[in-house]
């Protein structure tokens, strides 16, 4: 291990992670925080590979001789759950947080040892213990280690499930709990887990193993050992391009824009959003924008409104049809379009002799769809 006063190890200072991780942050984060990438942050620490990679990545940006980076606070959370083992662990992270002169926060959760929900709570109360450390010492961010090869087991199991193509992903970044002001992000999202393995050995600092990811029991180590190994070998890298694939996908500020606008009095219809502003977005964020929109104004139609209808008038946005139309949907909701906007409102009967206006083919676009 290195001198903690010391810069970060030359081969460390050469590996592309420290640089790949600062160009992330400040690409997720330059709209959402004061600071943007270069806020101050609590890095989530278990002792495995993945997250011990994101720390010493962490602690070399902030002891770059030029444009140093604020440095990190370290958090562990012990769940109480694999005994001597799990003990070590902790004891392995406030090490490593020493040796880089790092402060260190430790906090113990115990969500119960019964079957029926345990990883959902301790899942839980570990998000709760990460959003006390961020508070108590102000850090408006949580950094976790989640990287490829994570996220490509959670699409897997998503699709398995039939969970909604909006959520198949974890997102990059989010509130750590609803209506806190600390985020929680997850830097390494599209970083394959053999560079991060890679990264910790140019640092010289080894990582704990935890014996449960060795246990096919679990679905989660049997996709893992099973169904990952096949993927790589039928199409290598392709853990990295399916994260990639789906940050894309992912809401961006315009999509979040579109929905608090369209939610700004969440009580009533009519809503209105901005057509050019809609079609600025790629397909995913557009379609998420219109249909949280109109769930915000009008929450009883969620088991009737499809996936199909909300779909056709976001593609609708981009077509180039300049001409007014409009759309019945569930619980007397009317949907028109124009060249400039997208109005949702109750819909009031048709006068004599006047017909629906349907909807048509679209012809080539006029607006640009920046998904294709």
């Amino acid at each position: 291990m290195s001198d903690p006063e010391s810069p970060s190890p030359p081969a460390l200072r050469r590996h592309r992670l420290p640089a790949r991780l600062d160009a992330t942050l400040r690409r997720l984060l330059r709209d959402r925080l004061p600071g943007g990438g270069r806020s101050p942050a609590v890095v989530a620490v278990s002792g495995g590979v993945d997250s011990v990679a994101l720390l010493v990545a962490m602690t070399a940006l902030a002891r770059r001789r030029r444009d140093p980076a604020p440095p990190p606070v370290v958090a562990h959370v012990h769940h109480h759950l694999r005994g001597s083992e799990a003990d070590a662990d902790a004891a392995f992270v406030a090490d490593l947080a020493a040796r880089l002169g790092l402060e260190h926060h430790r906090r113990d959760v115990h969500p119960g040892r019964d079957e029926g929900g345990v990883a959902a709570r301790a899942r839980r109360l570990r998000l709760d213990a990460l959003r006390e450390v961020a508070e108590a010492t102000g850090r408006p961010m949580v950094l976790t280690g989640h990287q490829a090869e994570d996220q490509l087991e959670t699409v897997i199991m998503r699709l398995a499930r039939g969970v909604d193509p909006a959520r198949l992903g974890m997102p990059a970044v989010r509130p750590i709990a609803p209506e806190s002001p600390v985020l929680l992000v997850r830097p390494l999202l599209e970083v394959a887990r053999a560079e991060l393995t890679d990264a910790c050995r140019a640092a010289g600092t080894p990582w704990r193993e935890d014996a449960t990811n060795r246990d096919p029991a679990r679905p989660r180590i049997r996709l893992r050992t099973s169904v990952l190994p096949v993927l790589e070998q039928l199409a290598p890298g392709a853990a990295v391009r399916v994260a990639t694939a789906v940050s894309r996908c992912e809401p961006g500020p315009a999509a979040a824009a579109a929905t608090a606008a369209a939610a700004s009095d969440p009580a009533e219809l009519p809503l209105h959003l901005d057509r050019e502003r809609l079609a600025a977005m790629c397909e995913a964020d557009r379609t998420r924008a219109i249909r949280r929109g109109v769930l915000a104004a009008a929450p009883e139609v969620r088991d009737r409104l499809t996936r199909a209808a909300v779909l056709e008038v976001a593609r609708a946005c981009i077509d180039g049809i300049e001409r007014p139309r409009r759309w019945s949907w569930p619980a007397g909701i009317e949907v028109r379009l124009d060249v400039h906007r997208l109005r949702i409102a109750p819909r009031c009967p048709a006068p004599p002799g006047r017909e629906e206006t349907p909807s048509i083919p679209p012809p080539p676009a006029r607006f640009p769809d920046p998904s294709r």
